[in-house]
């Protein structure tokens, strides 16, 4: 298993608290739209972000060796 780089670990630890955030955003943004195609949109558009947050975070966990339940992120 090939380990981080101190730099290339600190922007993959932006990118995560990046995709965390927008996650947030979209949840918060979905809560005060009325129109209902909206509220979809911002559903859907946290769901991607949802899932590029997993896949940074199995790039995390592959190159730190650890198990795919050994860390989890609140967004």
């Amino acid at each position: 298993m090939e380990q981080l780089t101190q730099n290339e670990f600190i922007n993959l630890n932006e990118l995560i608290h990046t995709e965390a955030l927008a996650i947030r955003k979209c949840g918060w943004y979905e809560r005060q739209c009325e129109s209902e195609g909206m509220k979809r949109w911002f559903q859907e558009a946290a769901e991607i972000h949802r899932s590029h947050l997993q896949g940074l975070m199995e790039q995390l966990r592959h190159h730190s060796g650890r198990k795919k339940n050994d860390s989890k992120i609140k967004h």
